[in-house]
């Protein structure tokens, strides 16, 4: 399969924010210091050049061999791997770093070593394995445990049940798994989040009852764009507001690190090495209402979508809910991709991005069969 690396020119990452609005302020929330951000009050708008966020890019053409029938895809990616995962559309697909296909990891199906859909995996090249918590339909109570040629090894009973939007971590040299739960009014779980250990004992956690500062956790979703472990309050409205927090091990506390005002009652908030983003939840596909605010300077603006080095506007929904782990990353159709290339008026482009995008576009006119590209990068640290 052929992978198509496309260069990216350094941006002047102060240059763009300096047309970007102060957003947001600190302010002590018992004893942790919060960024408080007001996007109700954002005025600038501008789209968002991606090398601002990211390094290293490349689009990779995935094997049209795995028979991937979604876009709305979820990208894990290691040192030399790359999985893809999406809903019950299919089972987990495991692709060299090149995009060429491996195999399905697993197989989806209501039997006991099965699993319909999934909610978060981890990659461990060292010890050729791969680590699935399926959906608590099908496997409410454990990890399964798979080697790279996609054979069940073994399970790791969990403590609880995690619901849709659970994440984890497991530490392969202390033998531990992290876990943040999530949780709704109708289906409350008695740990947020927990450690334990591979035999399925509880080392320590915290009761759902002490999870949040003076608000109810309702409606929560988690993620791993960072180092950290992060969760996020999705269904909060002018109620609650809504909270990013950190876990903190040490202490054995969700720690809230910032805080969303706006009118709009459901968002997605996604945290970034550098910046926050906000995406208002909504039916539509493309062109979302998103926000971002940078960390040290709270200054902050309204964008539509990402800018790639090749000129293209990447403003797809839930935009960031398939990255992880230190990655960004874009499942897209190929024919989606080609379509939006020929509306590109080129006039506006640099030379640069013009023959970046006729890379791109003889990339995707190699074959006449319809597949799909993976925007990939890792977010600047």
């Amino acid at each position: 399969m052929v992978i198509g690396f496309i260069s990216c020119n350094p941006i002047n990452r102060s240059y763009i924010e300096e047309s970007w609005d102060i957003v947001a302020h600190w302010k002590i929330i018992k004893e942790d210091s919060v960024i408080v951000a007001d996007v109700d009050k954002v005025k600038a708008k501008m789209n968002i050049p991606l090398d601002v966020l990211v390094e290293d890019y490349s689009v990779v053409k995935l094997d049209n061999k795995a028979l991937l029938t979604h876009r709305m895809s979820d990208a894990f990616i290691s040192d030399n791997f790359i999985a893809i995962s999406c809903y019950s559309y299919h089972p987990l697909k495991l692709f060299k770093k090149d995009g060429t296909f491996i195999g399905d990891i697993g197989s989806l199906g209501p039997e006991e070593k099965q699993y319909d859909c999934i909610h978060d995996i981890q990659i461990d090249e060292k010890n050729n394995k791969v680590y699935i918590l399926p959906a608590y339909l099908s496997n409410p109570n454990r990890i399964l445990v798979y080697d790279l040629q996609g054979t069940l090894l073994s399970e790791i009973p969990l403590i609880n049940k995690v619901r849709v939007g659970g994440s984890f971590k497991i530490n392969t040299s202390k033998n531990e798994i992290t876990v943040i739960n999530t949780s709704t009014k109708l289906l409350p779980n008695p740990f947020r989040v927990w450690i334990q250990d591979l035999n399925g004992n509880l080392i320590k956690g915290i009761p759902a009852n002490k999870a949040s500062i003076d608000i109810p956790i309702s409606g929560t979703m988690t993620s791993n764009h960072t180092e950290a472990m992060e969760m996020f309050l999705m269904y909060g409205g002018n109620s609650t507001g809504e909270y990013l927090y950190h876990y903190d091990d040490k202490k054995n506390k969700l720690v809230p690190k910032f805080h969303v005002k706006t009118q709009e009652n459901r968002i997605f908030i996604y945290e970034l090495p550098f910046h926050y983003i906000i995406e208002v939840v909504s039916l539509l596909y493309n062109n979302t209402p998103k926000f971002i605010v940078h960390k040290k300077t709270l200054k902050g603006c309204q964008f539509t979508g990402f800018v790639t080095p090749e000129g293209l506007l990447l403003d797809q929904y839930a935009i960031l809910n398939g990255c992880h782990d230190g990655y960004f990353s874009l499942v897209e159709q190929e024919s989606r991709i080609l379509e939006q290339i020929q509306k590109i008026d080129k006039n506006n482009l640099t030379k640069e991005q013009i023959k970046n995008l006729n890379q791109l576009q003889r990339m995707i006119e190699e074959d006449e069969e319809d597949g799909y590209l993976l925007f990939m990068a890792k977010f600047k640290k």
